[in-house]
């Protein structure tokens, strides 16, 4: 099967012999991102503006200290944590409680969703601890892979048999 430039990293996961494919390009995924994050990418100021908007979830941000470049990790968080510190401030200062349920209310048991009764900072801390510039870039690159992957099982026979010569997936990608 002719290789193309969209097909490579779907080939490399399934020539690896890797126990799963699909985990083999999470893993190479998450691994490239880290390259390219910490790499000359934190210098360019359209990828700072992106991370300081969505920062990083605990899972990267712990791989990223672990990945050794201190001067990047510095600069990215150092910014963040500005951008932060505005948005905060500006919660605050827009801050109102949530509403209360009233008592006939409770009883009569129309007490509104957790959701709704969260304030104005309790939303905006949910948001910023769900985002993560890492995991988007993940999601989105590996959706480019899905889609390449079934394309090329509805249009190559031989991309078919690679899939019945390999060892098969495992149970959370099936």
């Amino acid at each position: 099967m002719k290789e193309k430039l969209y097909t490579i990293p779907l080939m490399d996961a399934f020539h690896a012999e890797d126990e799963c494919p699909f985990c083999f390009i999470e893993r190479s995924l998450e691994q490239n991102a880290l390259d390219f994050i910490l790499g000359t990418a934190y210098m360019e100021s359209d990828i700072r503006e992106k991370t300081d908007q969505l920062g990083f979830c605990r899972h990267h941000l712990s791989m990223m200290f672990d990945y050794g470049n201190s001067l990047g990790n510095a600069l990215m968080l150092k910014t963040h944590c500005i951008k932060i510190n505005e948005e905060l401030a500006n919660e605050f200062k827009n801050f109102k409680p949530a509403p209360k349920a009233s008592l006939t209310d409770r009883l009569r048991k129309k007490v509104p969703s957790d959701e709704s009764q969260k304030n104005s900072l309790s939303r905006f801390l949910s948001e910023k601890e769900k985002s993560c510039y890492l995991c988007d870039y993940n999601k989105e690159t590996y959706q480019r892979y899905m889609d390449t992957f079934f394309y090329l099982y509805q249009t190559s026979p031989e991309f078919i048999e690679m899939i019945r010569q390999s060892k098969g997936f495992c149970l959370h990608h099936l």
